[in-house]
């Protein structure tokens, strides 16, 4: 049940494809998404607001508390993300590789 809520919160910035809008583009995309992205990167953005490289992520990112989505849950995640099709759009959320926040 959790993860349809996962979804759905996620979409309203990452859209429903995970291309971006007010937030930034996450699919499978090096260049534009988080395609270089390892699952551990993906883990820590998730549970600490924190980005590839240690950046920090915009305060309205939700974290996701291990006893809401299990770390197996949040590499099913990351699985589904790296298997969709890559956007190669430039997308409202992220610019020159900032995060907008709304």
């Amino acid at each position: 049940m959790y993860f349809k809520t996962v979804t759905g919160g996620c979409n309203l910035c990452h859209g429903n494809m995970a291309e971006g809008g007010q937030g930034p583009n996450i699919t499978s995309s090096v260049k534009f998404g988080i395609g270089s992205w390892t699952e551990a990167d993906f883990l820590n953005a998730l549970r600490n607001g924190i980005g590839k490289g240690g950046k920090v992520l915009c305060p309205f990112m939700n974290t996701v508390p291990p006893s809401v989505l299990s770390d197996s849950g949040v590499a099913d995640m990351y699985a589904f993300l790296m298997s969709t099709p890559a956007n190669e759009t430039t997308i409202l959320g992220s610019s020159k590789g900032t995060y907008l926040c709304p």
